[in-house]
């Protein structure tokens, strides 16, 4: 096991990427976009300093938002991809359905986001 001071939370996008090669199981995609999410998510924390555990995930946001309106509005987005691929195991809508097209919605909304703050 390697033990570090600091972990790179980039690190989930490579690791989200694998999960996605291929003829990924819905499983795999799912668990790719949920990555994706927490590699921005923690990403945003660090760079706005985000502290705490109280609505943390909103407040970061909030933070995002605050700073590019553009870039908050595409994490709230992959906040919700986040939210379908880690809750919602049946009855969704046919759109949200297709593992493959929201993983590659959250690659592109955490390309977008950290091309602008990063």
């Amino acid at each position: 096991m390697v033990i570090s001071d600091s972990f790179d939370s980039l690190e989930f996008l490579r690791v989200a990427e694998l999960l996605a090669d291929g003829d990924a199981s819905e499983a795999n995609l799912r668990t790719a976009v949920s990555r994706t999410y927490y590699a921005v998510f923690l990403a945003m924390r660090e760079r706005f300093g985000v502290e705490g555990k109280r609505n943390i995930h909103g407040r970061v946001i909030g933070a995002v938002y605050a700073y590019d309106k553009m870039a908050g509005e595409r994490l709230q987005k992959l906040e919700a991809l986040r939210g379908l691929a880690d809750y919602r195991l049946r009855d969704l809508d046919a759109l949200d359905r297709n593992w493959r097209d929201n993983y590659r919605k959250a690659r592109r909304f955490a390309e977008f986001i950290l091309g602008r703050l990063s």
